[in-house]
Parts: C-alpha cells; structure tokens; sequence
C-alpha cells in the first residue's frame, strides 16, 4: 500500500478520534452536501449548454439572462397583481414581434392568484402586431375556485367557455366592448379547447397590455425543445384571432 495513503489514513484517524464522531459525521455530511450542490451546478451548466445549441438552430437568440422592469417586453398585466423575476429573454431572429421569457407567478390551481402560495418558474410566448394593431386590454384565465369570486364577461350561447375561463377586461367603455365582441366567436372558442390543449393539457392563459399579447400555461416552464411547435400554434392562433 502507499505510503502517502496510510500517513493520509493514519491523520484522518487522529483528526476524528480529536474531534470526536460526531464532528467527523457532521463533515461527511457536509462534503456529501457539497459533492449534490456541484452535481447540481455542473448539470445545470450542461443544461444551459444544450439550450443555446437548440435556439441556434431554431433561429433564436438569447439576449439577457436577467431582464430590466422597466422592459416594455415584460410588461404583462398580471404584474400589477403579482410581481416577480423576470429572465431568460429570448429573441427572434426571424420573427422581430416575437419574445420569449421565464417569469416567477404564484404555484396555484387553474390561475387563482393567491400572494402566499408557492412561486414557480413560467415560460412566456409573447408577440407585437406584424401590422401596427393596438389590441384590447384583457386577461383571460382558466377557471378555478378562485375565479368563480372574480368579475367575467360570460356569453348565454358559449356557455362551455364560459364556464372554462374567466374573461376581465382590464378597462372600461369601449374596451370592455371590443373584449366581448372579440372572444365572442365558437371558431376561436375550438381553438383554445383543442389546439391549444393539445399542446398541453392546461387550459391557456392569455394576457393584453394593448401593444403586445402574452400566452403561457400556469406552472408549467416549455422545454426549449417544444419550441418550434409551441411557436408554431401560438403564431397561427395570434395571426388569426388578434392580429387580424
């Protein structure tokens, strides 16, 4: 055997017998703890790693790790309900109305926005008008036991999504009007039952500022390689029924 291995041996003895067992126990724990925390951050780095290979090769470009409040591309509506860290910005290279970010929103069931629940991490699809539009100003939610106590627009004939989501509009007169007027359409009702659930299996949140639109799934971060797909149906549902 080694010598330098039994003098190592031999010290580590001593140093155990000098602190006692239960010291020698507490810094096999620790060293165990730091062996998981550098697993954990080198997974992570490779992680990171396969992410930007993808966004290349999907024409997309990761911009800012951490994003500024005061960027108008994070300026969800919700925000004002429920503020959090904003990172990960991801760009176009092709589609300069597109923005992707991670936001932190509350842990909940079906978007009951309750400020004491869990935050988790939520990947955002947001777009601007390719044609200079200015959109209504709306939130559109899933419904949970939370949003039967809210105020929504419901319509008598579309009573399956009315009984799905609840639709607020985030200001009155004129714009209340165009929101009615605007989810008041069976076409785009179908869509967001089967399009947008065969995405994923929550129902979709959908939120307006007026110059740009946000989707996402409550609690759910899409995996960079769902991308394409995910880009794919988001676009098609913004070009036909916002866009317009």
């Amino acid at each position: 055997m080694d010598k330098d291995v039994v003098s190592f041996d031999g010290q580590w003895s001593l140093l155990l017998a000098i602190l006692g067992a239960d010291t020698g126990a507490l810094i096999g724990l620790v060293a165990l703890v730091l062996v998981f925390l550098a697993a954990i951050h080198f997974s992570k780095k490779r992680r990171f790693r396969v992410e930007e290979a993808l966004l290349t090769d999907y024409h997309l470009n990761r911009t800012a790790l951490i994003i500024n409040d005061d960027n108008p591309i994070i300026d969800m509506p919700s925000r004002k309900i429920k503020t959090g860290m904003f990172k990960n910005l991801i760009l176009s290279k092709s589609d300069t109305n597109l923005a992707i970010f991670t936001c932190l929103v509350p842990l909940t069931n079906y978007s009951s926005w309750n400020a004491n629940q869990q935050e988790v991490q939520v990947r955002v699809f947001s777009f601007a008008s390719s044609k200079g539009n200015k959109f209504p100003l709306f939130n559109l939610q899933p419904e949970g036991f939370y949003g039967k106590f809210k105020t929504s627009i419901k319509y008598e004939l579309h009573t399956d999504f009315s009984k799905s989501f609840y639709l607020t509009p985030l200001d009155g007169g004129e714009n209340a009007k165009k929101v009615k007027e605007l989810f008041d359409d069976p076409s785009l009702h179908e869509y967001l039952f089967s399009n947008m659930t065969a995405v994923f299996s929550k129902h979709i949140n959908i939120e307006s500022n007026g110059k740009r639109i946000f989707y996402y799934w409550d609690t759910h971060d899409m995996v960079v390689e769902r991308f394409p797909e995910i880009i794919r149906e988001l676009k098609t549902l913004h070009d036909k029924y916002f866009d317009t």
